[in-house]
Order: structure tokens, then sequence, then C-alpha cells
């Protein structure tokens, strides 16, 4: 059995690598993320920041409500037990994790090797030239795969970019503004790597 600190350190990160938010998430790493309302919800409640991210993992892989996890954690007093009670395979959780890591890194190479064709793309999937979404990328300090995301919200919604880039600039996650626009998960994911496969094919050939 893994030592609490490595279950500690598997669903920190775990959680860590999901920076997109909550119900829509790129690359299909959105397994840990939780609602901001559900969030507080748990907060208000009394529970621990750090226990509610360690309660969301295990309540991922054990298809169960957080907040059985951590009634149960605070009755055992140990995310071991708390783990095995809810049939969860630590080992398994540490590989899933290391699998979602070398996913991520792979992503996030491709994006830094290819910036401008990914960019150029970006221009034309979402009707703009390169000099208005470079302008667009430069005034709000975007990274390319922060673009890609807010140019997945406004395709799916039938947004102008400039307009999900200024919500967030605003200060709303990119979660909040495609649920308030009515943008599934589902649907963000499938046109996610949709895309994301059409670029490595235009820029292999």
């Amino acid at each position: 059995m893994l030592k609490l600190k490595t279950l500690v350190m598997v669903l920190c990160l775990s959680v860590a690598m999901t920076t997109t938010a909550g119900g829509v998430l790129a690359h299909g790493s959105s397994h840990f993320k939780m609602d901001k309302g559900e969030f507080q919800t748990l907060i208000d409640k009394g529970y621990a920041k750090k226990d509610i991210y360690h309660a969301k993992g295990i309540a991922y892989f054990a298809k169960k409500d957080i907040e059985d996890v951590l009634n149960h954690y605070q009755k055992s007093g140990s995310w071991e037990k708390t783990a095995s009670h809810f049939g969860v395979d630590l080992k398994k959780m540490k590989a899933k994790h290391k699998k979602m890591k070398a996913k991520h890194e792979k992503i996030k190479k491709f994006y830094k090797e290819n910036e401008e064709e990914i960019l150029i793309f970006i221009a034309g999937y979402s009707s703009l030239s390169i000099e208005e979404l470079k302008k667009i990328q430069q005034d709000n300090s975007l990274k390319t795969q922060q673009l890609m995301r807010a140019a997945i919200i406004a395709k799916l919604s039938n947004s102008a970019l400039v307009d999900i880039v200024n919500e967030q600039k605003m200060g709303k996650k990119f979660y909040e503004i495609a649920k308030n626009r009515n943008v599934k998960k589902n649907e963000f994911i499938k046109e996610m790597k949709r895309i994301h496969h059409e670029m490595e094919e235009n820029i292999r050939s």
C-alpha cells in the first residue's frame, strides 16, 4: 500500500493538472476539476481545501459523491483506509496520473515547437487575420493554449473570439464562460481533439 505522502502527492498533482476548469477542460484532463459552486459549498460546511482536493480524486475513481468520501475520511482519519473503503487502487491512480502528466507534457511541447503554425490555424478557425489574432493575444497576455480554448468556446457558442477573451480578462474562468454560453463538456473535448488532430496533420504535411 502506498504511503500517505504518496497519496497526497498523487491527488494534489492530479488536481493541479486540471487548469482549465470544471465542466469544460482541454485534452480530456477534466477528471479532478470541481465546479466552483460545489467547492465553495464544501468550504462553507467546514471542510479544509486540501481535504476537498484529496477527496475529489478518490471520488472520481470510485464514482462516489465527494462529501461521502470526506465524511468517511473524518471518521477513519486515514486517506489510505478511505481509498480502500471505496475500492480505489492507489497504484492504478498513480499510473493514471503519470499517463495524464506525460500526455500533458507532450501537448505543451507540441504547442511550444509549433506556435506560429498553430496561431495561423487559430486565426483561420476564428475567421481572423493572423495580425488581428496576435493583437488579441498580445493585448491580453494569452498563452497559445489559452487562445485555443477561447477560440473553441467562441466557435461552439457562435460568439466572437474577442468577446470570450474580454470575459476572461474580467476575471471569469473559461469553464464559467463556456457554461454561461451553453457549451457542453463533451462538445468542447470532442472539438478540441478534432482540431488538435487536424493541426498535427497540417503541420506534418
